[in-house]
């Protein structure tokens, strides 16, 4: 009975069991970013719009999806300039996909 009871004004107070939802991590973003290009050529806007409709990365601003983009791509401020290290390349298509 008086879990019961707990349960109710919990409820009634909105106060739920478990974590709340928490925003998008970058670096699991970064992640799935690259298991997509190594899945197959992806366009750029379309995985922005797939991405954004999980609940966690809905407010994701296109700023920080080309900068998490970027940074799969070159290996951030400390591998751009070395070729060698690009993970995913812009094709002539505009698709992205893995680096040969």
């Amino acid at each position: 009975m008086l879990e019961c009871q707990a349960a109710v004004e919990a409820v009634a107070e909105n106060a739920l069991d478990g974590e709340p939802i928490r925003v998008g991590a970058l670096d699991v973003l970064a992640q799935h970013v690259m298991g997509c290009a190594c899945s197959e050529p992806f366009d750029l806007q379309a995985l922005y719009d797939e991405v954004r409709r999980a609940a966690p990365y809905a407010e994701l601003s296109w700023e920080d999806w080309e900068r998490v983009v970027d940074f799969v791509s070159t290996g951030g401020y400390a591998l751009k300039s070395y070729d060698r290290y690009r993970r995913i390349v812009r094709g002539q298509d505009g698709l992205w996909r893995g680096a040969q």
